[in-house]
């Protein structure tokens, strides 16, 4: 079992317990004008930000404090009665901690809470810096051997771009922010997207859209044909809640 879960009654782990919230998300589809899945975004009981969170746990304790963090995700997000898929952000660190095995007991941990394996998807940053490919690639095999999704997140903003891609081959990704912010009026942001859209059709990867918060951007995406977004246009993180989307209305677009 997870280590964290051998200290269920520590007071360290209570402490902890109380350190966590979660704020969720929806990815929609603009098509369906449905939910897709919700991202869970770590927050404290306050609303404060993950850094603001994290920055209190000592270092040598981060691994297992996030590990109950994920774990809290999928209680919370169960109790508040969530039907679609949820994602849950990884740093590298976490999914290289013990060569995977405590990423393989946490789906294990969200099979037994009554969330499937394949309604989990695990999101790795492309923000991060990846040093050892290979034992990367090794952590995420194994998740995907258990039926987990995979993501990777900020697509675009980070180190490994084009090879990340090609090494992790995704589930799915997640364009970042930047190349979508004022996209309506930028060229270059439009063919970088337009390049994405090719690309991932013919990897069978399903392209999402992060940050959206105008109605031009959002309608610049469709014309594109990337119709997975997420953004303020749609629904703000809740805290403890699972908010409710809402879409563009086609007459003020017209």
């Amino acid at each position: 079992m997870l280590q964290v879960l051998g200290m269920s009654n520590s007071p360290q782990r209570e402490s902890w317990r109380r350190q966590i919230a979660h704020a969720y998300q929806p990815v929609v589809d603009t098509k369906s004008e449905s939910v897709l899945f919700y991202e869970a975004l770590l927050r404290s009981p306050q609303g404060d930000s993950p850094g603001d969170v994290l920055k209190q746990i000592p270092y040598e304790n981060l691994n297992s404090f996030e590990t109950l963090n994920r774990q809290i995700a999928i209680e919370s997000a169960l109790a508040l009665g969530i039907n679609t898929p949820l994602s849950l952000n990884f740093s590298l660190s976490c999914l290289l901690y013990r060569k995977g095995d405590e990423l393989c007991e946490l789906i294990d941990y969200s099979n037994d809470k009554g969330l499937p394996a394949d309604q989990l998807i695990i999101e790795v940053s492309e923000s991060d810096s990846f040093h050892d490919t290979k034992s990367l690639l090794h952590s995420l095999d194994k998740a995907r051997a258990k039926g987990a999704l995979i993501a990777v997140d900020d697509f675009g903003a980070g180190y490994a771009g084009l090879n990340t891609l090609i090494d992790i081959n995704p589930d799915l990704v997640k364009l970042d922010m930047y190349l979508i912010n004022k996209i309506h009026s930028c060229g270059a942001r439009k063919s970088a997207a337009r390049a994405m859209v090719s690309m991932c059709r013919d990897m069978g990867i399903d392209l999402v859209a992060e940050g959206i918060e105008e109605l031009k951007e959002y309608q610049t995406l469709c014309d594109l044909g990337i119709h997975l977004q997420q953004g303020y246009l749609f629904a703000r993180p809740g805290l403890e809640t699972l908010p409710k989307a809402s879409y563009p209305n086609q007459k003020i677009l017209a």
